[in-house]
């Protein structure tokens, strides 16, 4: 293989949000596709299994009840920045109007994401956390379904949090914007 041949191998695509969402709009991308912009790489999500399912659903009902439906987004497109969109588990705004319908969630009206980790731990918290804190998100929950404990991160410094909590399954956990709901992961993981 010579040297032409080598560089052509190696030489990928870079995408911007903006044109997955072209490519989504077009039909070029299924608009149901599981995928996630990450550094302007396309990355295939696993398909939602039972266990993720029931966190995500037990959840988001709770938020619901507090905030209303449409604060609260479930599995819904989030642009972070010009290279990277993901599909937070669960993403509440700081108001309706902050979700527009051609454009997505306002980032800076996002309040907390939470993503519930069932197998995908690794990809949440090397590949995805750090493109939240550098966003600004200022509060992300982790939910590691295997090890039953929730994985707080609070105060976004650079690709990084500054504040970062491990909480056991008898805990219970407010998000700092939204001290009205309390999440008692006890009850949360009860016979699971």
């Amino acid at each position: 293989m010579g040297a032409l041949d080598q560089q052509q191998v190696g030489v990928r695509h870079r995408l911007t949000a903006d044109q997955v969402q072209r490519m989504v709009r077009t039909g070029v991308l299924d608009s149901s596709a599981r995928v996630e912009l990450i550094d302007g790489e396309l990355f295939d999500m696993a398909p939602i299994g039972h266990p993720h399912g029931f966190f995500c659903q037990a959840i988001a009902a709770q938020l619901i009840d507090l905030v209303g439906a449409r604060r609260v987004l479930v599995q819904m497109s989030l642009t972070l920045g010009e290279n990277d969109t993901v599909q937070p588990d669960i993403c509440v705004l700081s108001s309706a109007e902050a979700h527009h319908l051609v454009t997505g969630p306002e980032l800076a009206a996002v309040q907390l994401v939470i993503e519930i980790s069932d197998t995908s731990l690794a990809y949440d918290l090397n590949k995805k956390l750090p493109r939240y804190s550098a966003a600004g998100v200022p509060e992300l929950w982790v939910l590691d379904v295997t090890a039953k404990r929730l994985l707080l991160h609070r105060e976004p410094e650079g690709a990084r949090y500054a504040v970062v909590r491990e909480l056991k399954p008898s805990a219970h956990v407010r998000p700092t914007l939204l001290p009205d709901f309390e999440l008692d992961l006890a009850a949360l993981f009860a016979g699971r």
